[in-house]
């Protein structure tokens, strides 16, 4: 078959040269063997490659503009937050060294009492075990006054404030988090909270391995005492 048609035509179906109820795929240099009548061409689609049909889509819905005018922080998520600092001094209180010492006498004199604590430090545990309960249970009612605050500012949906009674078995920190998310999301801002969240764990950690330092200290200071008492009675 001779080539009639001009080499810089583009690739496509176009009427055949030797019949024109044809039509016949040029392929941008040559005419090829595939032919369609010319009715059906405009559906046939490039030999060669299998290509789906194309579907209409929906358009995608448009995401709500960012709220940055909203304020999302309150005083109640700083309370919640914070709230937990409350105890750390706590465990400075009590007379560790005084319950050591006698706990370590009743083990070398009497070991009927052996596991009998004393009378001040149990006292000192059951306030502080107290505290911890009544700082949870503040923490979950500013929760909720936090969360009823970002409502009324316009916030939809913010994070539910029943998460802060994971606060009972886990950290407040579910909330915290959960809320920063939820308020990026709309407003883009509001993970001061987070930060400061962490900042506050973080603290709250190394207090407590400090401690534990001064703690195993104390009780190897009392042992070599008690041992070195002993050698020389």
């Amino acid at each position: 078959m001779s080539d009639t048609t001009p080499t810089n035509v583009p690739a496509g179906w176009y009427p055949d040269p030797t019949d024109a109820s044809w039509q016949r795929w040029w392929d941008g240099s040559r005419w090829t063997e595939h032919a369609v009548p010319a009715a059906s061409a405009a559906v046939v689609h490039n030999a060669g490659t299998a290509q789906a049909p194309a579907y209409a889509q929906a358009p995608a819905a448009p995401s709500a503009p960012l709220r940055t005018d909203i304020q999302t922080n309150t005083v109640w998520i700083w309370l919640v937050v914070l709230l937990p600092l409350v105890t750390l001094p706590m465990i400075f209180l009590i007379d560790w060294r005084g319950y050591l010492e006698s706990s370590i006498d009743m083990s070398m004199t009497d070991t009927a009492n052996l596991m009998l604590p004393s009378v001040g430090v149990t006292l000192a545990s059951l306030v502080l075990s107290v505290v911890g309960y009544v700082v949870v249970g503040l923490g979950i009612l500013f929760a909720w006054l936090d969360w009823r605050e970002l409502k009324r500012r316009g916030i939809q949906k913010p994070f539910h404030w029943a998460w802060a009674f994971l606060a009972l078995v886990i950290t407040n920190g579910v909330y915290v988090i959960g809320r920063g998310v939820i308020l990026r999301r709309q407003t883009g801002k509001g993970l001061g909270p987070v930060w400061v969240w962490i900042a506050v764990t973080l603290l709250s950690i190394i207090v407590g391995l400090v401690f534990a330092g001064i703690l195993v200290s104390e009780v190897f200071d009392l042992i070599f005492e008690q041992t070195g008492d002993m050698q020389f009675s």
